[in-house]
């Protein structure tokens, strides 16, 4: 299974219209599936955005080898698609 990491900025829980707590909840229900998962969230403090020129960059998600995605939509997307079984997903995300 991909090893990747959840990467956070510090005040996006405040920032409109961005919640990431629901793929941190996918994440932590990722790892406690499976021991072998190694998953990184790392806290950007005191920021609003991981990336200051993209709006949606609040949450973000890397796997080993791979760019990151920004989003809180893209991110959970990607953990559905790749741990289906451990987050009981059936059919598409919808929205």
């Amino acid at each position: 299974m991909p090893q990747f990491s959840i990467l956070i900025a510090g005040k996006a829980a405040v920032t409109t219209g961005q919640t990431i707590y629901p793929a941190v909840i996918a994440a932590s229900i990722i790892q406690a599936s499976d021991a072998l998962h190694t998953i990184a969230i790392i806290v950007k403090e005191g920021e609003p955005l991981l990336v200051k020129t993209d709006k949606a960059s609040t949450i973000g998600l890397q796997f080993e080898g791979q760019d990151q995605i920004y989003g809180h939509e893209q991110v959970l997307r990607k953990l559905i698609e790749t741990f289906p079984e451990q987050l009981h997903a059936q059919g598409e995300l919808v929205g």
